[in-house]
């Protein structure tokens, strides 16, 4: 629940790393015995490799897909990507976690209403609550440049899955059955966003 991009970290995450150092080796080991006793050390190599590249993999997409439904229109929508495509940049070129230079209200908005100027940037309604970092010619920059992307259908992950709840619940329902049977949560198996 802590916000392990921001700088300088905190007292209390430098405490909680240090007691990482201090017990996790132990527990490393005790549960190591246990996977491998239970034949899933190739289980743990694969889900480790999957981590590392989430980890390590750009979050523009996710962040894109978790805000394209907010949007109603294509050309909005491709808007709404460039402008996250260009948060991502400016938070890693200032090191700043991507809520501090624009939370995700404020990107839907611009990329809805294109503010041209500063009056026009500070009239939306998540202006009022913004807490970002940057100036407002880098938020306008963004829009900016946005102009010029093209339009983006709804992707597939943001569909109305409704009609499909009752194949959902089947899924999860067998997904369940599996889990318990190697004795795991069925959300180790199959998040119910994978499962969507």
């Amino acid at each position: 629940r802590s916000n392990w991009l921001q700088r300088p970290l905190t007292q209390a995450q430098l405490a909680y790393a240090a007691a990482d150092v201090e017990h996790l080796h132990v527990m490393y080991h005790r549960l190591s015995e246990e996977v491998h006793a239970l034949g899933r050390s190739d289980w743990l190599e694969e889900e480790t490799k999957t981590l590392i590249t989430r980890a390590t993999t750009n979050d523009i997409e996710r962040d894109f897909i978790r805000l394209a439904g907010r949007v109603d229109d294509n050309d909005a929508r491709g808007r709404l990507r460039a402008i996250c495509q260009q948060r991502e940049n400016l938070a890693r070129q200032l090191n700043r976690p991507r809520k501090h230079i624009a939370d995700d209200p404020l990107l839907v908005e611009m990329a809805r209403e294109c503010p041209q100027d500063r009056q026009q940037l500070e009239s939306l309604p998540s202006w009022r609550t913004h807490r970002g970092r940057v100036g407002v010619r880098a938020l306008l920059d963004a829009v900016e440049q946005s102009q010029s992307a093209a339009p983006c259908a709804l992707p597939a992950e943001c569909e109305d899955l409704t009609v499909h709840k009752t194949t959902l619940n089947k899924l999860k329902q067998a997904v369940a059955n599996v889990a318990r049977s190697e004795s795991l949560e069925p959300t180790m198996l199959a998040p119910r966003r994978v499962l969507e």
